[in-house]
């Protein structure tokens, strides 16, 4: 009867086990794609810290050689996201006007600085940020000088230094340790790494205060496209493509001219049909019409719209 009893006991015990085996194997990646999801979500709230007191920086970043060579004065007043490793998280670029200095911050499971240098370009198909010349120290042209960084993951490793000054040339390729002074070779590191490189200067750039850029980040619609531009009288009838992510609605423009100047626009909401009459109209007149989709997010508590491109351009002469 006991040995009974413990056999049961053994069979629950064998069985309860199993079920757990079986429960996490189902749970652990739904565990994975839940953290993954907070992971997105945080990044938001850990970087709109930083922008309320970019001291926080110094957090994570030894900033103690900016404030022997500019002072404790020194500030970061400038910034912008872009996700550089494509992995879902942009970074967060804090800028500084005064220094000509970038710190690049990341995030994942957590807030993590990649460094601060000046930056001049970004290689968006090659993961690389791009420094020009030097910020502090002798030696190197300063003009034809180049750095290049590859980002992986939370590391900002260097790859390649050239530099041409007074006819000579200089390479070093940090991957492998090898130096040389080939022309050959610093003309295609350059060509490669720096001149298809997107420069700085054509980033939207927001100040600290102003928290748009982090909310609009990722909320912005794609494209829409024309679909149909039919003439009616004295007006005419625009079909476009149905946008589902972030679109809440799209907006119409159409004016006499292909520059759209004095041009006029009507809303459409995302729930009434993706096309729209336009009438009252002048007869026999042509008309250039583009249309654009919107999406709505909060910003210091307020609505804002977040607008895509506009279409490519279309033409239409309305009836008489």
């Amino acid at each position: 009867m006991e040995c009974s009893k413990k056999r049961k006991h053994g069979v629950r015990a064998v069985a309860f086990i199993l079920c757990a085996v079986f429960m996490a194997g189902l749970l652990s990646p739904l565990n994975a794609r839940q953290a993954q999801a907070a992971s997105k979500q945080n990044w938001r709230s850990a970087y709109q810290g930083i922008l309320t007191d970019w001291r926080q920086v110094e957090r994570y970043q030894d900033t103690s050689y900016l404030k022997q060579y500019f002072g404790e004065g020194y500030r970061f007043d400038r910034y912008y996201l872009y996700d550089l490793d494509k992995n879902g998280t942009p970074e967060l670029f804090l800028n500084s006007r005064g220094m000509g200095l970038t710190v690049v911050l990341t995030y994942k499971n957590g807030l993590k600085s990649l460094g601060y240098e000046a930056l001049d370009r970004i290689h968006k198909g090659k993961k690389e940020l791009i420094v020009h010349g030097h910020w502090h120290g002798a030696g190197g042209s300063g003009t034809d000088e180049w750095s290049v960084y590859r980002v992986s993951g939370n590391k900002m490793s260097l790859t390649y230094y050239i530099d041409r000054m007074a006819g000579y040339y200089y390479v070093y390729d940090y991957r492998n340790n090898t130096s040389s002074d080939s022309r050959s070779a610093y003309n295609k590191i350059y060509k490669e790494h720096v001149k298809t490189a997107s420069k700085i200067s054509g980033f939207k750039k927001y100040k600290l205060s102003d928290h748009t850029g982090l909310a609009v980040y990722g909320k912005k619609p794609a494209k829409t496209t024309v679909r149909g531009l039919t003439a009616k009288k004295k007006g005419f009838r625009v079909k476009w493509k149905k946008r589902k992510v972030n679109t809440k609605g799209y907006e119409i423009q159409y004016a006499g001219n292909r520059k759209f100047k004095n041009a006029k626009k009507v809303t459409v909401r995302k729930k009434g049909p993706t096309a729209k009459t336009i009438r009252g109209l002048k007869g026999k007149k042509r008309y250039y019409v583009r249309v654009r989709g919107y999406n709505t997010v909060k910003v210091n508590g307020k609505t804002k719209r977040v607008y895509s491109g506009w279409s490519a351009r279309k033409s239409v002469v309305t009836k008489k």
